[in-house]
């Protein structure tokens, strides 16, 4: 099982890092960062949370105990579909609804396949194959 330390620094992480992400992606495109893209921060941390929640959540089952490599790797490849599915949401939705749903349900789908992807590997490995 996960340690308790661990789990909450992991999801710290993970929720902070969307702001971050659109800081500097913000930084990177427009080059000063206005008070409007400060403000805007806060929208990304509950598309985090969701984020999070996913990868964290599926580590308390035994089922999954030693994937999180797995349930990452589908996370990571996740992150660009979300960010750009939060920040085009924004005008179908309202922003702070868009970056969690919009953003946060592929983040939760692929963090998933990582986490059921590292299971079977890790069946087969184990010489229990289930098709």
């Amino acid at each position: 099982m996960v340690k308790a330390v661990f789990t909450v620094l992991l999801f710290l992480l993970l929720v902070i890092l969307w702001p971050i992400v659109y800081w500097v992606s913000n930084y990177l495109w427009f080059g000063a960062i206005s008070h409007v893209v400060v403000h805007e921060l806060v929208l990304f941390l509950p598309m985090g949370a969701v984020g999070a929640l996913g990868v964290i959540i599926p580590l308390f089952s035994k089922r999954y105990e030693g994937q999180l490599m797995s349930g990452m790797l589908g996370y990571l490849v996740a992150t660009p579909i979300a960010y750009l599915a939060s920040l085009y949401g924004g005008l179908i939705l309202p922003p702070w609804l868009a970056t969690a749903i919009l953003g946060g349900v592929p983040l939760l789908v692929f963090t998933f396949i990582g986490y059921k992807i590292g299971e079977k590997v890790h069946s087969h490995n184990q010489g229990v194959h289930h098709y």
